[in-house]
Parts: C-alpha cells; sequence; structure tokens
C-alpha cells in the first residue's frame, strides 16, 4: 500500500484527489492536513463524500508514516513550506500549485504530464502537477509539436466551470455573476502560458510563435472546452493522407475551410450561413450547394417575372405590349458569357487534375490552389449573370 498525505486539504482540488485515493485500491490516506479545520470531520467541507469516509482533518504532519506527499496548497505556499521545513529523505512529492512547473537549476521538479514525460515522471521523487488550461491546450498542440508541424502563432479560446477559481467566493465566482453569463480574464497573459510554451519547445525547439489565450469565465461548476487554432501549411501528399482520413474516420468532423476542392471531397453536409441568425443545412458538399444555389436563383427569378406579369395593370387597347429586350452590349455579353464558363469549367477540371497527380512542388501547388479559388469564384459570379441575362434574351 501506498500511504498518502495531504497538505490544504479544504479546498476544491483536495476534495477531488481525496476523492480519487479513496477509491484506489493501492493508496492509504494517513492523514489530510487543515489548520483552519482541525479535528472536524472531512465531510463537513467536502459534503459530497458522506457515507465514503470516516476521516478528520489535523494540524499534524507525520513525515515518517508516509510514502508521498501532496500539496493542495495556493500558488506560492508550496514553495515557501519546502524551503522552511525538512522532508524525509525517501519521502515523494507531488505539488498541484504551479510553484515548480517551470523547470529551473534551484529545484528537481518534473513536469509531471504523463503524455511528455511518463517515464521521468515514474522516476522523479519530485513532481509538478501542470495545470488545468494547460493540460487541455498542451492535450491538442503537443501532438503537432511532435512532428514539427506548429508554425507561426496559435490562436486559443477556452472556457472554464467557475471551480478553477478555488473554494474561497470571489466578485466572479458567485452564482449572480455566473449565471447565463461568460466573461474574458487575463487576456494574452493567463499564468499557465509559460508552462504550454515550455511544453511544445520540448519537443519542437525550434517553434518561435506565441501562444494567444484568451480565457473565459464559463456559467458551469466544473470542465474545460477549449478551441485550438494553427496555421499548418500541408503539401499535396501529407493533404491526401488528411482526406483519406477523413473520409474513413467513423465521427462527426466540422470543417471551416477556404479550399472548396478539399471540401468536396471530405464533406456530406453543408451549414450555409443565410444571416441576422439564418443557419441552413444543406445534405452534401460545396459544389452541390452551388449548383443547387444557380438552378434556386434561375427558378426564383422565373417566378418573379411571371408573377409580375400576372400582377401587372392591363394595358391600354393603344398601347403595344412589349417585353424588355437586351441592349447590344448585353446581347454580345450574353453570347460570350456560355463560352467563357466552358473555358473556367475547363481550366478548374485541369488544375484540379494536375493538383491530384502528387507531382508537384510546394510553389506550384500553392499558386495552383490560389488560382482554382478565383476560378471557382468567376464561375459563380459570371452563371448568375447568365442566368439574370437569359431571362432577357
Amino acid at each position: 500500500m501506498i500511504r498518502i498525505g495531504i497538505i490544504g486539504g479544504a479546498g476544491y482540488t483536495a476534495g477531488e484527489l481525496i476523492r480519487l485515493l479513496l477509491w484506489h485500491p493501492e493508496v492509504e490516506i494517513k492523514f489530510i492536513h487543515s489548520s483552519s479545520n482541525a479535528g472536524n470531520p472531512i465531510t463537513d467541507v467536502h459534503a459530497g463524500l458522506h457515507g465514503e469516509t470516516d476521516l478528520v482533518f489535523t494540524d499534524e504532519m507525520p513525515f515518517e508514516e508516509i510514502d508521498l506527499l501532496f500539496f493542495c496548497t495556493a500558488h506560492g505556499d508550496t514553495r515557501k513550506f519546502i524551503e522552511s521545513n525538512t522532508l524525509p529523505d525517501e519521502l515523494k512529492v507531488i505539488d498541484l500549485s504551479m510553484d515548480y512547473r517551470i523547470k529551473s537549476n534551484d529545484h528537481d521538479f518534473i513536469y509531471g504530464l504523463p503524455e511528455l514525460n511518463r517515464r521521468n515522471t515514474c522516476k522523479s521523487r519530485y513532481v509538478a502537477n501542470p495545470g488545468c488550461f494547460a493540460t487541455c491546450i498542451e492535450l491538442g498542440l503537443l501532438p503537432l509539436a511532435k512532428e514539427h508541424l506548429l508554425k507561426g502563432d496559435v490562436s486559443v479560446n477556452a472556457i472554464t466551470g467557475s471551480t478553477g477559481a478555488g473554494v474561497k467566493p470571489q466578485a466572479t465566482t458567485h452564482f449572480s455573476w455566473r449565471n447565463d453569463n461568460i466573461s474574458i480574464y487575463k487576456p494574452f497573459e493567463h499564468q499557465h502560458l509559460p508552462e504550454i510554451i515550455q511544453s511544445i519547445k520540448q519537443l519542437q525547439p525550434d517553434f518561435e510563435g506565441s501562444i494567444d489565450f484568451i480565457p473565459y469565465r464559463g456559467c458551469f461548476p466544473r470542465g474545460i472546452f477549449a478551441t485550438l487554432v494553427v496555421k499548418c501549411d500541408l503539401d499535396i501528399e501529407t493533404l491526401q493522407i488528411l482526406e483519406e482520413y477523413l473520409c474513413d474516420f467513423k465521427g462527426c468532423v466540422i470543417v471551416v475551410s477556404h479550399d472548396r476542392y478539399f471540401m468536396d471531397k471530405v464533406v456530406d453536409h453543408i451549414f450555409v450561413f443565410n444571416g441576422e441568425g439564418d443557419i441552413k443545412d444543406f445534405p452534401g458538399n460545396y459544389s452541390d450547394w452551388r449548383d443547387w444555389r444557380i438552378e434556386e436563383k434561375a427558378a426564383a427569378a422565373k417566378e418573379a417575372a411571371e408573377k409580375a406579369a400576372k400582377n401587372a395593370p392591363p394595358k391600354q387597347s393603344y398601347r403595344t405590349e412589349t417585353k424588355r429586350k437586351l441592349t447590344f452590349k448585353e446581347r454580345k455579353e450574353y453570347e460570350g458569357l456560355e463560352e467563357e464558363i466552358m473555358m473556367l469549367e475547363e481550366e478548374k477540371a485541369s488544375i484540379e487534375e494536375a493538383m491530384s497527380s502528387g507531382t508537384l512542388d510546394n510553389d506550384t501547388l500553392l499558386k495552383h490552389s490560389m488560382r482554382i479559388q478565383e476560378v471557382i469564384e468567376l464561375i459563380d459570379t459570371k452563371t448568375d449573370r447568365w442566368v439574370e441575362l437569359s431571362e432577357f434574351a
């Protein structure tokens, strides 16, 4: 059995730690220290543990009876305690504060993210537990850093529950503030940024970008949801691998991309934002939606013309009913549009074939990618104009 001691046992972090340790088959909790609650049952503070433990808080710290010591103290207090007290040589320490997360020559703590430092964490006497935001963000970025795929700055939006601010009530943690509300705090200067950058550079030393992190307070008690946006220059081979992976993926993927060719390959639904909160779910890829939109515009124009003709006032008998005709300039434009659209479609097909060949270098691939976007926009614009002029041809 691993004998455990806990210092700072009255906070949210300690409450969750105690709950986990009580159900661990290889652990025995020997003491939970809290000077302000000494002698009181643990359940007086952590009511959710009623029926699970009879432990009481103590103001004593019998280090000789334990193998592992947890610090659940406020930031700064762990360092003060260790510097002013002598701990047994064989005692192992896990610090849940941020005092020792940054590597330094003045301490021997290992940053205890298992996905990053599993082996060293198992062997170390001193372990600094990663921060909550840091853990969430690092688990998303470190696989990319391992492959040296982080290019430039990284944008992060992350929202956290109220328990992350600690058990002591504050102006921004009570119900009246949090309920049905979110708010930004510490933008671009959150205290977890140094450990995030440290972890990234451990795997990708040449990373020179910044982590542009906007933290939010959420209207819920616990949990973190993070959105990470990275810049990624994909060569054609990597892009094809990504396409194949997404096509075979069994779950749900939301793709936000300006690459219409890529979207045609991997999506089977389109969310169409029409403005003013109107969002439609279209079954199909981008090209399907574009073709449908052209047909809809043509049908709407025809319906409007028929309705206008039906509701038009009766013509005077002495006037001859005439239909609006194309001007000479419009006629020439109309006659040329079909050929222009056909040529653009041929150019689009040619570019797509070249991009799929896998033989292009990065510069040529980039030029083709930019050009195909221009061609698609030209096709859309000219098709819309052809539909408009065809009503009077």
